[in-house]
């Protein structure tokens, strides 16, 4: 049986000792992401992926082969971890199109070996960032209708031509310059 192995080395620290402080108990991060986005009104999971032109995820099983998304000594979390992600999801929700956005968004399958994130979490993060292209009037690719110190046209193929990574290192530090930004 074919699966992925995830392992977070600070897994206890996100999921049992989070703004723990002088509690004996602290809070999950991956349940406070999911009632964040319950909070905040979020549609579930298939709704994005119509909204963005995918089809809607039928059956838990497209969810593909088993991830072990932690190790534990709770023997449910080891019996559990054997299985595939649709049956896991089958547990957790009645239907699919039941299943949280950030829940969907981790767990689908990626398009290529590549991709950190699959398609759903794709589309939402290249879109935030061409909002906060086009909303920021400073943005430096901007001209003179938008921003009012604006970079002529050769300023820009000149700035094009720089590794991102080496505008990083020179102002943030220390960076693997092996890196492929």
């Amino acid at each position: 049986m074919d699966f992925i192995l995830i392992i977070f080395n600070n897994e206890f620290q996100l999921t049992r000792y989070l703004f723990k402080a002088g509690n004996p108990f602290g809070l999950d991060l991956a349940a406070i992401n999911i009632q964040r986005g319950r909070d905040h009104g979020l549609r579930p999971y298939n709704d994005y992926r119509q909204l963005i032109g995918l089809q809607r995820i039928e059956q838990f099983e497209e969810f593909g082969t088993g991830v072990l998304l932690n190790i534990s000594i709770n023997w449910t979390i080891l019996l559990f971890r054997f299985l595939q992600i649709g049956t896991k999801l089958g547990y957790l929700y009645s239907t699919v199109d039941d299943i949280d956005l950030w829940v969907g968004g981790l767990l689908e399958p990626k398009d290529s070996d590549d991709s950190v994130l699959g398609p759903t979490f794709r589309d939402i993060v290249a879109d935030q960032f061409s909002r906060l292209k086009k909303g920021d009037r400073y943005f430096f690719e901007n001209g003179p209708k938008i921003n009012p110190g604006y970079f002529t046209l050769g300023m820009n193929s000149s700035i094009a031509i720089v590794p991102k990574y080496q505008v990083l290192i020179l102002h943030i530090g220390r960076i693997d310059r092996k890196i492929n930004v």
